[in-house]
């Protein structure tokens, strides 16, 4: 793009998301004037990122807020809106008419039971307005197309992308497990939320069955975005099963720690109800931890049974514990997994393949 005007694109949503923060802060490097307007509060993009939000200001209504980011989209005049979450919509095409883009997360789109009727009509509506849509799987692209009857064409399968820089394997023991003194011990991980959705109190009493089988194995999981209830369920779960000793809970971990946390796992345990494209699904695979998922459509457009991975359905216990065990126990097994998803992750999933792709379609749509 040297020589010619940087086209402008203004990336709305929760700024401090390190989805967005991964996707906005890419494309500076790529010649493009990249600003963020965000909804909650200021991320970590490049110095060269205008930041604005709209937390940071003591607006004293919903409407103040809206003149300020139609001000703000005024003042920046960008070629592209690029909203990312359905849900920002609403608040976007009230103040926004030229050319809008939208990504969509997957539980915006997989998850409109949990809002109202009302709601959900008019989100629906609101998916014929951006001028191209993307979304991680062909699975969400095909729910989107049924739900907004918008062309094929405007919907784009675009993953968010694996740094594989940072997310890859490592000839040494994750330093993890060091710290957390379980150092030589087979280790089951799984980096999902503490939701119902995703099934954790499933994967503990999976896990109860594995320690059977394998006495020193350790899971380790990653508490985040919780229900509080449900956290307290699990940890009763945990203690009335007698596994205080060998499920140990981390509070939190940092986007730059994460690849430590995967290459920490002999396997990864993912088997939520509904799901996208799951990042954390492409990085463990990256940094060589073998996947168990539930058999949920775009996840197994990813994990082929046998070959990268093994799928179980997400409720049957006696079968996800079954899986866990033979990839702790199979190390032939496992290292062949290893080796089919290093090479799917480079040539498919990696952030430099997916955002080259973005960007051409960015200059489609200004042109």
């Amino acid at each position: 793009m040297a020589g010619a005007r940087k086209i402008k694109i203004c990336f709305v949503g929760w700024g401090d998301h390190v989805h967005l923060e991964r996707w906005a802060g890419y494309f500076p490097k790529l010649g493009y004037d990249v600003s963020v307007i965000s909804f909650s509060g200021f991320g970590h993009y490049p110095d060269e990122v205008a930041q604005f939000s709209l937390e940071s200001i003591p607006l004293k209504s919903h409407k103040l807020r809206m003149l300020y980011l139609k001000y703000l989209l005024w003042k920046l005049k960008p070629d592209i809106v690029h909203a990312h979450y359905a849900g920002f919509l609403l608040p976007i095409t009230k103040v926004w008419r030229g050319t809008l883009v939208l990504t969509a997360w997957g539980s915006d789109i997989y998850r409109m039971e949990s809002i109202s009727e009302t709601d959900r009509a008019q989100l629906i509506g609101l998916l014929a307005t951006p001028d191209m849509i993307t979304c991680d799987s062909n699975d969400l692209a095909e729910k989107i197309q049924y739900l907004s009857k918008i062309r094929p064409n405007k919907v784009q399968v675009i993953q968010w992308g694996v740094d594989t820089n940072v997310f890859a394997p490592s000839t040494e023991e994750a330093s993890i497990k060091a710290e957390l003194g379980i150092s030589g011990r087979p280790v089951v991980i799984s980096p999902r939320s503490f939701l119902p959705l995703y099934r954790i109190i499933e994967i503990i009493k999976a896990f109860h069955k594995v320690v059977a089988l394998v006495p020193n194995a350790v899971l380790l999981l990653k508490r985040y975005n919780q229900d509080d209830n449900y956290n307290d369920e699990i940890l009763n779960l945990v203690r009335e099963l007698g596994l205080s000793e060998q499920v140990i809970i981390l509070d939190r971990v940092e986007y730059h720690q994460m690849a430590d946390f995967y290459r920490a796992g002999d396997v990864m345990v993912s088997i939520p109800e509904t799901d996208g494209t799951p990042m954390s699904l492409l990085e463990s695979m990256a940094c060589g931890c073998p996947p168990v998922v539930s058999d949920v459509l775009s996840v197994k457009e990813w994990v082929t049974h046998g070959v990268n991975g093994l799928v179980v359905s997400g409720d049957d216990i006696d079968t996800l514990a079954a899986a866990i065990v033979s990839l702790l126990m199979d190390k032939e097994k496992s290292n062949h997994i290893v080796t089919e998803n290093l090479t799917l992750v480079k040539s498919k999933a990696s952030q430099d393949v997916n955002m080259q792709r973005m960007s051409e379609l960015y200059k489609q749509l200004v042109s």
